[in-house]
């Protein structure tokens, strides 16, 4: 591995939706190699010796993100998985402990939430800010009061 891999390391993303790839991927890519897949089945396909996180969506059509970590199980043990969803129900966190999955984070991410977990989950606090930049898109203008008739 080169020095250059060995500081930024390779995080696969994996959503169904191009929006989410794109936001993440614009994120990240200052601080890691970000790699993106639209579904489980090309995950598995885009994964190299190089990716050091996956982080899923649990909602995908065809393989589920909680699909995608049982076959991860099988074929990459040691590979860590983190779940990404927009609900996070009882039963999904308990069948994320029994995958060791590091953890279910709710959507939208938001990077003083992410960023954090990262740096923990990469055991590494030298690849991302410790000030995460706010990415939320400044607030509307109140609409102005409806004429009365």
């Amino acid at each position: 591995m080169t020095t250059a891999a060995a500081r930024r390391p390779t995080i696969l993303i994996v959503d169904d939706s191009p929006g989410v790839l794109h936001t993440l991927e614009y994120l990240l890519s200052p601080h890691l190699t970000v790699v993106t897949a639209e579904s489980g089945a090309a995950a598995l396909e885009a994964l190299t010796p190089d990716t050091a996180l996956v982080l899923t969506d649990v909602r995908m059509p065809g393989m589920s993100g909680v699909e995608l970590a049982r076959q991860l199980r099988r074929t990459h043990p040691a590979l860590p998985v983190a779940f990404m969803t927009g609900i996070i129900e009882a039963d999904l966190r308990a069948e994320a402990e029994a995958l060791d999955v590091l953890d279910v984070l709710r959507k939208p991410l938001r990077p003083g939430v992410l960023f954090p977990a990262l740096q923990g989950w990469l055991g590494r606090r030298d690849v991302l800010p410790a000030d995460a930049p706010d990415t939320r898109p400044p607030p509307r203008p109140a609409a102005p009061p409806a004429p009365h008739p």
